[in-house]
């Protein structure tokens, strides 16, 4: 009777799961996603073997070939359909994830230079899968050759976009901008966003003008660092940084948002490394008040340790209290925790570290774990714009940091990771 009741209950969950295979395999997507992986292919139900093979076949040739995933899903697809018309295989597969994802290209596999777009729809195309490209690579795969034929190609796409009147499309000069931020080139990246917003076609999205502001207040930051910065370069990152906040604000009446909030902040962190005394720590405050509020919108931890660094420094060149009180308990939670499933959650740990490391005034003695925990998470999964982000403020916490010896050791630690900004 045992041995009938359990042979039972397989049956039932055996039937369960063939019933509902597209259920369980839209979730078993959702969580790789989740987890960070670009592309996934899941049959909802049974396949016929030849149409199966002749899916599989054709959707991996066609992706290492360099096509994007929608287009190798789509050949596949119809390789399927024509092996067996008669069956639904075609369609039994699920496709889930960034319809413009491309495998890493090496440059090997690459022939020579790219022949111009013929058309705007292709270069976009093409825009995506060069972005796409270049983000996937991790640390360590990519060389200076890639780089350089990354850079090969966008130019081309640019020539054409020039020579065929394409630069008033701001859906592609958009798509240009980001190239080039890919590609860690902000001067060319923030004109062919200006070129974007300028093209009065009303292609260029909300978050793109939020690049744009990010990026002006990026360029702005990277034109005045170093001893002497000449007066005509100073002069420009003014301009940039009038810029930017106009923008920030102005998105910020529009509608408040985690991300405006913490593009606000740093702007005005970045703006305190211009300035001395009282006016650095009024900077400072302004800029740890829009970390707090970024916080509140999505409790994520990058603005809280931004807040908390920025409003210690504050404290330290003002007097006064520690405002972390009511988030303290939620600073040490979010100091225990560990999450993969984005570069912003997995540079969470080592941000959180160097947070209790500046409380701790330890950032000297712990600096060689601080530089291992942040390796760690650039080797996992990073953009050369995400690295620039995280190591370019460190870079800020040491021009900020009233002590000699804490900024000393910031500034070491900033050094450690350059290697992780080099194309």
């Amino acid at each position: 009777q045992r041995q009938m009741c359990i042979r039972d209950r397989e049956t039932g969950a055996i039937e369960f799961t063939r019933r509902n295979l597209n259920r369980l395999g839209a979730s078993l997507a959702r969580e790789l996603i989740r987890c960070g992986v670009r592309a996934v292919v899941v049959a909802g139900w049974a396949v016929h073997d030849g149409a199966a093979e002749e899916f599989a076949a054709t959707f991996y040739q066609e992706m290492l070939s360099g096509k994007t995933f929608g287009w190798a899903v789509h050949n596949a697809r119809w390789a399927a359909w024509k092996e067996a018309p008669h069956h639904s295989t075609w369609g039994a597969y699920q496709c889930y994830g960034d319809g413009g994802y491309s495998l890493p290209q090496s440059t090997s596999r690459r022939r020579g230079h790219a022949d111009r777009p013929r058309t705007r729809n292709e270069a976009i195309r093409r825009l995506d899968e060069l972005v796409n490209r270049v983000e996937s690579v991790g640390i360590g795969a990519s060389s200076e050759d890639d780089h350089r034929q990354s850079e090969d190609d966008l130019m081309v796409i640019e020539q054409a976009a020039e020579a065929r009147g394409w630069v008033g499309d701001g859906q592609l000069c958009s798509h240009l901008g980001e190239g080039w931020k890919a590609l860690g080139d902000l001067e060319k990246a923030v004109g062919w966003y200006e070129r974007a917003l300028a093209a009065g076609d009303g292609q260029i999205t909300l978050a793109g003008v939020e690049q744009l502001a990010n990026l002006r207040d990026r360029l702005a930051s990277s034109l005045v660092r170093g001893r002497r910065p000449s007066k005509a370069r100073r002069a420009r990152a003014a301009t940039l940084v009038e810029q930017a906040m106009q923008t920030i604000t102005l998105l910020g009446d529009l509608s408040p948002t985690a991300e405006r909030s913490a593009l606000l902040g740093g702007h005005h962190k970045r703006r305190a490394t211009t300035l001395e005394g009282a006016d650095r720590a009024t900077a400072l405050e302004e800029a740890a008040d829009a970390y707090r509020r970024a916080y509140e919108h999505d409790e994520g931890a990058y603005a809280l340790f931004n807040f908390v660094q920025l409003d210690e420094i504050r404290r330290r060149i003002a007097g006064g209290e520690s405002r972390i009180g009511p988030l303290a308990a939620d600073f040490e939670q979010l100091l225990g925790e560990s999450d993969d499933s984005s570069y912003w959650a997995s540079v969470a740990r080592p941000d959180g570290q160097l947070t209790k490391a500046l409380l701790d005034d330890e950032v000297g003695t712990r600096r060689e774990e601080l530089a291992s925990l942040y390796a760690t998470a650039f080797d996992s999964r990073s953009t050369w714009g995400q690295r620039s982000s995280t190591i370019d403020h460190l870079l800020d916490l040491a021009a900020l940091h009233p002590d000699a010896k804490q900024s000393a050791a910031l500034r070491s630690l900033h050094k450690d990771l350059q290697p992780y900004l080099v194309s």
